[in-house]
């Protein structure tokens, strides 16, 4: 990746690894399975990774109850 295309790429990564809270290790690993992560912009994900952790905020509290989510 070159130019400022490539520096945005490189801050959405970062960005998006501090919203998730990956490590570098996880970040590449997430990059390596799902490469089309590389084209997006931070931006564009930021409303539905909220949405994704809201929902998934309320059941946290399931798995200390015993309840089977599948």
């Amino acid at each position: 990746m070159h130019g400022r295309g490539a520096a945005n790429r490189w801050q959405s990564l970062r960005l998006l690894r501090a919203r998730l809270g990956l490590s570098q290790g996880e970040l590449k690993a997430a990059v390596l399975r799902w490469p089309q992560l590389l084209g997006f912009a931070y931006s564009d994900m930021a409303p539905s990774l909220a949405r994704v952790q809201e929902k998934y905020r309320g059941l946290e509290g399931l798995a200390s109850t015993g309840t089977c989510l599948l």
